[in-house]
Order: structure tokens, then sequence, then C-alpha cells
């Protein structure tokens, strides 16, 4: 039973919130392996609206990036690729392995900020959460909740934050934890790949509120190492096709051709990114119809959708320059974010 093991581990979930919380990172998607997913588990996004969610913990599997196998742990975060081809986790800023993408935006020094942010790796966390906003979601059980680090832990983590240095309220804990309470509000808005204005959204108003009583059984028993159904290596040659559309070979004097640019960049055409697999606006049309619940690509329609904001946003409040290179550009040149790695 969940509970027994837990009494052994349980030292281990307040380290990781203390480690969590100070940790500094800084994209999940369809990098799950959906085989080694229950059928009857789903994974669920917020839409527009209030939300009540119980993070539930798990022990590690073999390959969690930032603890030992069997640490009671409540997420896996991760640097994630979103590129044409897929999306895979970043070799170096997760594992310190060879990178073709890294190799590219350090080679290159310099480029304008939006071509940096689609080229970069995204931070990502990814939890087992049970879901209080209707019976229905309830009934469900556990659930997987991939979402941008900025959209979810860090404002998770800046309400578990005690005063004074108090430490960090457990909300994970399955007994004396808090239930996390949070609105998605539409903000403002932005243009698609069409030219189309749409409603932005953002996440407001997070807190942690008492729960009605311990996890049951029922639910923790659910849980497995959720880092064992994540696809944590890829290639140093498959990266290379599908960021370049072909091999690129590493060697030590030049990793990185010259001329060799990727596809991606080369379009101004968003739409080539993907299209929606049910004919409706790939990017525009997230979560407006009942099939995206379990669309593969959710995921990258609804990284679409949140860049485009972002950058529209940005147009308005803060115009791109070029006399001066962006300082997340400056800081991105030497590899200074790191993931503990587990010997």
């Amino acid at each position: 039973m969940f509970r027994d093991k837990m009494k052994k581990a349980k030292v281990d979930l307040k380290t990781q919130h203390e480690k969590a919380a100070t940790e500094e990172r800084g994209s999940i998607g369809s990098i799950f392996l959906k085989e080694k997913i229950p059928s009857t588990m789903g994974f669920w996004r917020p839409g527009i609206g209030e939300h009540q969610i119980d993070i539930i913990p798990f022990f590690a599997g073999k390959q969690h990036p930032s603890v030992p196998e069997g640490t009671l742990h409540f997420m896996v975060r991760l640097f994630v690729y979103n590129t044409n081809m897929g999306v895979f986790v970043a070799p170096w800023d997760n594992w310190q392995n060879p990178d073709p993408i890294r190799e590219y935006i350090t080679k290159k020094g310099w480029m304008p900020e939006d071509e940096f942010k689609r080229v970069a790796a995204k931070d990502r966390c990814a939890f087992f959460v049970w879901v209080h906003d209707t019976i229905e979601e309830e009934k469900k059980g556990i659930q997987i909740w991939e979402e941008s680090f900025y959209n979810s832990y860090k404002e998770i983590k800046e309400q578990a934050e005690l005063p004074l240095g108090g430490g960090h309220i457990l909300f994970s804990d399955p007994d004396i934890g808090k239930r996390i309470y949070w609105k998605v509000a539409k903000s403002g808005s932005y243009t698609d790949s069409r030219g189309q204005k749409r409603e932005g959204r953002e996440y407001i108003g997070f807190k942690l509120i008492d729960r009605p009583g311990s996890i049951p059984e029922s639910i923790l028993d659910q849980t497995f190492p959720l880092d064992e159904a994540i696809r944590m290596h890829v290639t140093y040659e498959e990266l290379s096709v599908a960021f370049y559309g072909k091999h690129i070979k590493a060697t030590p004097e030049e990793k990185v051709p010259e001329q060799s640019e990727p596809p991606v960049l080369q379009s101004d055409n968003a739409t080539t990114e993907a299209a929606c697999p049910t004919g409706h606006h790939f990017g525009a049309d997230y979560e407006k119809y009942p099939e995206c619940v379990s669309c593969d690509i959710s995921h990258r329609c609804s990284d679409t959708e949140d860049t485009k904001m972002v950058q529209e946003k940005e147009k308005e409040e803060l115009p791109i320059t070029k006399e001066a290179p962006p300082a997340v550009l400056q800081a991105t040149a030497q590899p200074t974010r790191r993931i503990i790695r587990r010997k």
C-alpha cells in the first residue's frame, strides 16, 4: 500500500519541497510514452474558470532528472524543445549531453528575441493531480497535468513559502497537505497564424486552501513513477533531423556548420508547425472542442496559442530593438542553467 511505503520515505517529500522551491531552471508535451500510462488515466488541461486540485506525490523511477530511484517526489520538471517534428527533452539542459539546438544557439551568439524564443528549450512541469472542479472530474481519479513552469509550479511555490525563512508548506503531503485553487481568465488578445484576433488567457489568484480530509488510499494507489512514462533521452542525430531537417554530425572542432539554418527559422508561416488532425484552427481553437481533450498534439496547440499571445503583448508593451542582444540570450550564451543529475 502507498502509505505503508510512504512512512519510510516521508522525509523525502519535505526535502523535495524545499529543494524544488530553490532550484533554478529556466517544456513537456508528447514526450510521454503512452504505453507506460494506464489506459484509464487521462491528461488534464485547465480551461477558462475556477480550478481546485490536489497534487499527488509518487515514488521516482530510474529516469527522474533530480532525485534517485525510490525518492518520494511530487513533480517532474524538465527543459523541453518544441520542434516541427515533435517535442523532445533537451539533452544539454537536462543531462549535459551533446545537443545540436544548444550548439546552434550558442554559436549564433545573438538572434532576434522572437527567434530565440522559438528555438530555446522551455521550462515545463508534470504532475499527478486529482481534480475537484466537478463531480465528474473527481470520479476520473488521478490525471496527468503538464504545464509551463510559469503557469504552475512558480505560482504554487510562491504560495507555499512561509515568511521569514520558515520553510515551505508541504502541499502535496497526502495527510497534511493543501488543495490548490486558481482561476484561468480571459486576458487581452493576440493575432493567430491566420491573422485573426483571438482572446488570450492568464492564470491568476493562486491560493493554498484546506483539504476536507486526507487523500484516499484508492487515489494514492493509482500513482506510478511518472518519470518512467516520459521519453527522457533523444539521440543527437534524431534531434538534428527534427531541428535542421537533416543529419548534423557533431565533432569536437565544429559541431554546427555556419550555413546551416533550421527550417523553422526560414518560414514566417506559423501554420507549418502543425495541422489540427480534426480540421480546426491549430493554435487558435485550443480547448474549444471536445476532441481537444484527447488530441495527441494538444500540447503543441496550447504552446502556439500561448506564444502568440505573449508576442502580441510584447509588441504593445516593449518593442524589440536590435542595438543590443536581449538579456535572456546573453544569459544563455554560456551553459549556466543546470539540472541535478542522478549519479
